[in-house]
């Protein structure tokens, strides 16, 4: 059966959804606790006297409604307990989906948020609510039990976050972006080899040119820092973005530049105007994206959602943008 794609943003409402639903239970056990205090208080569990032996249960309070009462409150925390768990229970299938269809889109081994194996003592829950008793003490083992349990879920989906969160990352530094509007500009020539239009000799085209009017705003293709802005021979004005892990982009015969080297910038911020500047037969942008220094084409990743690429086992997406650009 194919896997469903569950994307990062979804995948992150969930996973806030399932945190609202912890934070009930952590209230719930703030209650099973004050009711393990009250039936202790009273006895029911080993409790030191004075001669340092266990009181004896027939020495408890006699008074039938004190009596009524205690039972009352401990079978109301017994049953507040089976429902906490069953809320746990939900919990952990959420958060087993959710992982689970990360975990294919995220490159990770689905094993990493495998729900720990229930522990020697521990008890199922069916079995639990069929045999809720008055115990304080089997209340007590049970309430340490389910915190251990809160504590394993909150892990694992803390770990799943950073995932979603490292994923998110990557995804912002792609740039998908199309660095000019479509409305104002066309494609005027396609990244691969060709005659140069000047020097009339076969050379590769390292990039994409978008014709357009000169004055036409230029876009930063994703989030990233200037890490060159000037005047490069041939290139005419320049800006080059560093998006991280080996990612750039390069716009070039600028008319004017906008920004400068240190500079942090988003996706679809203005950076540059279109020109004319440089080796250039007529107003156009030059845009480059490159992987380690080597330019590839940009049309694998421009306009498009990659939140649906599988990243290899233990990589980042831009790891799986280099494999592309190798194929």
């Amino acid at each position: 059966m194919a896997k469903k794609f569950v994307s990062p943003r979804r995948a992150r409402q969930k996973t806030q959804k399932v945190w609202s639903f912890s934070i009930t239970v952590l209230c719930v056990c703030i209650a099973l606790v004050s009711g393990a205090l009250l039936e202790r208080h009273y006895g029911y569990h080993h409790d030191n006297n004075q001669s340092g032996s266990p009181r004896n249960p027939n020495s408890l309070p006699q008074n039938p409604a004190q009596q009524n009462l205690i039972e009352h409150s401990l079978g109301q925390f017994a049953q507040q307990l089976a429902e906490a768990k069953i809320t746990l229970d939900n919990i952990t299938q959420i958060t087993e989906r959710i992982s689970h269809n990360s975990s294919f889109n995220l490159g990770v081994e689905t094993n990493t948020f495998t729900q720990p194996n229930l522990g020697e003592h521990d008890q199922p829950m069916e079995e639990f609510v069929d045999e809720v008793g008055f115990s304080g003490e089997k209340i007590g083992k049970e309430l340490d039990l389910l915190k251990q349990r809160l504590y394993q879920q909150e892990n694992r989906i803390r770990a799943l976050d950073v995932l979603m969160q490292s994923r998110k990352i990557d995804l912002d530094r792609v740039p998908t972006g199309i660095p000019v509007s479509m409305l104002q500009a066309r494609m005027s020539s396609p990244f691969g080899w060709r005659l140069h239009p000047i020097t009339r000799t076969s050379r590769l085209h390292a990039g994409l040119d978008f014709a357009a009017p000169k004055g036409t705003p230029i876009y930063a293709a994703s989030n990233g820092v200037v890490s060159s802005a000037g005047y490069v021979n041939g290139y005419g004005y320049l800006i080059e973005i560093d998006h991280g892990a080996g990612v750039t982009t390069v716009y070039a015969h600028n008319s004017e530049n906008l920004v400068e080297a240190g500079d942090i910038v988003s996706r679809r911020q203005m950076i540059a105007r279109v020109g004319n500047t440089g080796n250039s037969t007529g107003a156009h942008l030059h845009f480059e994206v490159r992987l380690d220094s080597v330019p590839i084409d940009p049309m694998l990743v421009l306009g498009k959602d990659l939140s649906d690429i599988q990243a290899p086992a233990g990589g980042s997406l831009l790891d799986t943008l280099k494999l592309l650009s190798q194929e």
